[in-house]
């Protein structure tokens, strides 16, 4: 008899647990989410209440209100956990009033949640939602355990097509944390860095793929001046799963040449070379004859050009060498051939 009545006391319990209903009216609303969330997670539940309350009460539309209450009761309907995903949704559409997005795109953020709620794989609204949660506190739209990617800056708008949701961002900086594993973490949070400037892009949470086009990779992290060493780009894609990024086709200016090279460019983010240290960027020229004048005292240079780190790098091809051409009194005493030499 003792374990039937707390068999039945369980099930109570179980069905109970689930079995809130938050009201329409915004002060009860409020009071019942910090009940529900607290009894979860008190330390993130404060904080997070005392900013959203009064966004809630004096700037939400009424509509928006609506949509909220609905949808909150729906992710306990379905049995979503408080944390993340209740919390990263009430966190997602505060920022949206905060911030002053455009209804347009709140709409569209708000059709994607109710497709992928109402879908039968509700696993993608937790995706999706951990992503907005995510970039709506610190821009982070990626991370894992070694590195994270982010976007600030710009603008961007939510969209729902072809059952996919999407994240279109103008104008921002789009970028790649490598977090440090070592004893110095607690000081240094971050060893290495991918950072592309002024770019456009799309973001499709559900598989992790960004479709990037144009932007600006600077050679800083090498030690090289910024303002002279970097590579403007066309189009690029990516699995953020990964930490690199590679264009086939880009503009680059440097200090080692007065004009801009066309060629290819692979960045990646990396816990190994570091800094100064570091092998990437990479760029590697079109052309197969590219002259520098000088780039020792008394030594031209004639090949391919890439620049690996800060070091200059000659390149050469199965049917034409790099070459460098070594001068005494004005004339050329030897020239030395290979598939690659390196100046630093």
């Amino acid at each position: 008899m003792l374990k039937s009545g707390l068999l039945t006391l369980l099930i109570l319990f179980s069905i109970n647990s689930f079995s809130q209903t938050f009201s329409s009216q915004p002060e009860e609303f409020l009071k019942q989410i910090n009940k529900y969330l607290g009894a979860v997670n008190r330390a993130k539940t404060k904080p997070f209440i005392e900013e959203f309350s009064p966004v809630w009460l004096n700037d939400f539309p009424s509509d928006y209100r609506s949509k909220v209450v609905t949808t909150a009761n729906l992710i306990v309907e379905k049995r979503l956990p408080a944390f993340p995903d209740l919390h990263g949704y009430l966190l997602s559409t505060y920022s949206f009033v905060k911030t002053n997005q455009p209804q347009e795109s709140f709409n569209s953020w708000h059709a994607t949640i109710d497709q992928l709620l109402n879908s039968k794989k509700v696993k993608k609204f937790k995706t999706f939602i951990e992503t907005c949660s995510g970039f709506f506190t610190d821009g982070t739209i990626f991370s894992n355990t070694k590195h994270l990617w982010g976007v600030r800056g710009g603008t961007y708008r939510f969209a729902f097509e072809k059952n996919n949701p999407k994240i279109y961002f103008d104008d921002a900086t789009f970028y790649c944390y490598m977090y440090n594993k070592t004893q110095k973490k607690k000081t240094v949070k971050f060893v290495d860095s991918t950072v592309v400037r002024h770019t456009k892009g799309v973001y499709q949470p559900l598989i992790f793929k960004w479709n990037g086009i144009g932007g600006k990779i600077d050679w800083a992290k090498t030690g090289l001046d910024p303002q002279k060493n970097y590579a403007d780009l066309t189009d690029y894609m990516l699995s953020l799963k990964a930490t690199k990024i590679q264009c086939d086709s880009v503009e680059v200016f440097t200090d080692y040449y007065d004009k801009p090279l066309q060629g290819t460019f692979i960045d990646v983010a990396s816990a190994n070379k570091m800094g100064i240290d570091s092998d990437y960027p990479q760029f590697i020229s079109f052309s197969k004859k590219i002259v520098k004048k000088s780039i020792l005292p008394n030594v031209d240079y004639v090949g391919g050009f890439a620049l690996s780190g800060k070091s200059f790098t000659g390149v050469g091809y199965n049917n034409e060498l790099a070459s460098l051409l070594f001068y005494k009194d004005g004339k050329t005493f030897l020239k030395a051939s290979s598939m690659r030499f390196t100046v630093n």
